[in-house]
């Protein structure tokens, strides 16, 4: 297979000399305390009071028992945000787990946990469909139209996106596990039980308005065809050598 030349920002790799064989909202991880844990209550002081913005305990309490659970991508580019009134503070639970809050007027929060996780919450839900969600729809698609029926995903924390996207879109694929795969004397991956090829997917960012998306059937690398994504107008558009179209 003759490699392509590089002309662009969403990559879509497929490596290798192997072919198919073609046959006939990350669900997000649940860390939400419950209110009735929390034992103790800080709000730090706001230096330079310009409103009646204020959060009190009941306050966390409601955040913790309705507000929904959103990704960060929706979190941060699915909702206004008011600059320069966060109000922060932490909550100690019964267990002794100490959790830093902030609290946005307009209805955002934040729960930010001692091992490095943060929890995005929202009052209300807003449609969304993320630029993730956006590359790895159109990867997936690809992987199907070239034949394939079997993918192992590299990124296990968006197995729920891929779950979901696969479902939506009614689309002919079945998730592999890592441990049922092995490489054939082809150096192309297979699936132990079944035999047939295995397509692995990878969707990486690459800065944060762009996202690298790949997949391989053989060694990483080799013959490669890159595919440029962009938003134009407010459209997420593909680009190549053969012209443009919509993918959103």
């Amino acid at each position: 297979m003759k490699a392509l030349r590089q002309i662009g920002l969403l990559v879509l790799v497929v490596a290798g000399g192997c072919m198919p064989v073609s046959t006939a909202e990350p669900a997000l991880r649940t860390l939400r305390p419950r209110a009735g844990d929390i034992v103790e209550f800080t709000a730090a002081p706001v230096p330079v009071r310009i409103d009646d913005f204020e959060v009190k305990k009941k306050d966390i309490k409601k955040v913790l028992r309705t507000w929904h659970q959103v990704s960060e991508e929706h979190w941060r580019g699915g909702y206004s945000h008011v600059a320069f009134r966060d109000r922060t503070g932490t909550i100690r639970l019964k267990d002794g787990t100490i959790i830093r809050w902030m609290v946005k007027p307009g209805g955002l929060a934040m729960l930010a946990f001692q091992d490095g996780t943060v929890l995005h919450l929202a009052k209300e839900l807003t449609p969304w469909t993320g630029k993730r969600e956006i590359a790895y729809t159109f990867l997936l698609k690809k992987v199907q139209e070239d034949g394939f029926n079997l993918i192992v995903s590299k990124d296990d924390k968006n197995l729920g996106l891929i779950q979901k996207i696969i479902r939506t879109n009614r689309l002919n694929l079945e998730i592999e596990n890592y441990s049922n795969i092995k490489e054939g004397p082809d150096l192309c991956h297979y699936s132990k039980s079944t035999e047939e090829i295995v397509a692995i997917i990878d969707v990486t960012k690459r800065d944060e308005k762009n996202y690298y998306v790949s997949y391989y059937i053989g060694p990483e690398g080799g013959a490669s065809k890159e595919i440029l994504i962009e938003e134009r107008s407010g459209k997420w558009v593909v680009v190549n050598d053969d012209g443009m179209w919509n993918v959103k």
